[in-house]
């Protein structure tokens, strides 16, 4: 079981990997999703009774599942949207978000 310093070393290095990956932006975003990722999983150890690292699982299981279900949604659309491309553009930032937050969430938990 992982405690809070543990826990805040793991955000802060997600917070770097974030940086690295996508410069623009800023340090106020890069808190806001490191102050995001600890709610969460502190509400699942609050309501839960889970370990930093089973919410952290829970979470990762729950975005992967969201994920599929977006995946097989956005392929049934980018069908539809053949012929007009750019209409297809936010389901596509959608798709990236998702498979994003999985990886996030998984480089996290290995950590």
């Amino acid at each position: 079981m992982m405690n809070r310093r543990q826990w805040q070393g793991k955000l802060q290095e997600v917070r770097d990997e974030l940086a690295r990956e996508w410069e623009k932006l800023t340090e106020k975003d890069l808190r806001s999703i490191e102050d995001e990722l600890d709610r969460i999983v502190g509400l699942f150890e609050k309501r839960y009774g889970y370990s930093s690292e089973r919410a952290l699982t829970e979470l990762e299981r729950y975005v992967e599942r969201y994920g599929e279900r977006t995946r097989t949604a956005l392929n049934e659309r980018l069908k539809a949207f053949q012929k007009k491309p750019k209409q297809a553009l936010p389901l596509l930032w959608g798709l990236m978000a998702v498979v994003g937050m999985v990886m996030l969430l998984r480089r996290f938990r290995d950590r």
